[in-house]
């Protein structure tokens, strides 16, 4: 793959770089960002293990050591796939809510001058499973982790709640009440998400990419949502 580092600088909140935290901590944080640069800094490429600690410049116990920090710290979030892994700097977004509020309170009838501060990535959920305006705009201003949203959906279709009136009304109410969906829901989302950007990224990158280099195997559909199937055929 090509080198995922940031050309000139990394974006790195305030918060972050005047952390009460160990030095080595910040540096490792602040190299993770880095990694994010090509993605708007919301998360890295999908990695390996090995190229993880190639661009942090981490020996691996220590790298596994600081993600468990910046886990419990909040800092980040981890999806795994296999061996390879997709880091989420949460920190960056809570950040950027906080300025979007801090903009709203200036400007008078509470709103700034581009208008509402939304998630785009959960207005494009919320709009991919029927949400309507007002109420996607609405939904997509709260602090509501997107994945959520397709996890409640394929709640809604699980066998037993195939006879629900309004499903999308059932979801809507789900995230207005910040209701965390069912842990294998919310997996089984996830893998259907890193799926469908893992096949972005190929798309990406061409078909010049060396698959053995990296020692890895295109995943199968079947074989990366076969948590979503082993909902269904529960009875």
């Amino acid at each position: 793959m090509k080198e995922p580092l940031p050309p000139s600088y990394v974006n790195m909140p305030v918060s972050v770089a005047y952390a009460e935290a160990d030095d080595a901590l910040i540096v490792t944080m602040t190299r993770i960002l880095g990694l994010c640069w090509a993605y708007d800094y919301e998360r890295t490429p999908v990695l390996t293990p090995e190229q993880l600690t190639e661009f942090t410049g981490r020996p691996r116990s220590t790298l596994y050591r600081h993600l468990k920090l910046l886990r419990e710290m909040q800092w980040i979030r981890v999806d795994q796939a296999g061996r390879r892994i997709v880091i989420r700097p949460i920190i960056v977004r809570n950040t950027q809510m906080v300025d979007r509020q801090a903009a709203r309170a200036e400007v008078p009838g509470g709103e700034p001058a581009n208008g509402p501060g939304l998630n785009e990535e959960l207005l494009q959920a919320l709009a991919e499973i029927g949400v309507e305006n007002p109420k996607r705009s609405q939904l997509a201003s709260l602090d509501i982790d997107p994945p959520w949203v397709q996890a409640w959906q394929l709640w809604t279709k699980h066998p037993h709640h195939r006879n629900l009136a309004n499903p999308v009304g059932n979801i809507i109410r789900k995230l207005e009440s910040r209701e965390r969906p069912p842990r294998e829901f919310l997996r089984a989302a996830e893998e259907q998400i890193w799926l469908r950007q893992w096949t972005q990224e190929q798309k990406h990158e061409g078909e010049g990419e060396d698959m053995e280099e990296q020692g890895q195997i295109e995943p199968k559909a079947d074989d990366v949502s076969a948590e979503a199937r082993r909902i269904w055929t529960r009875s």
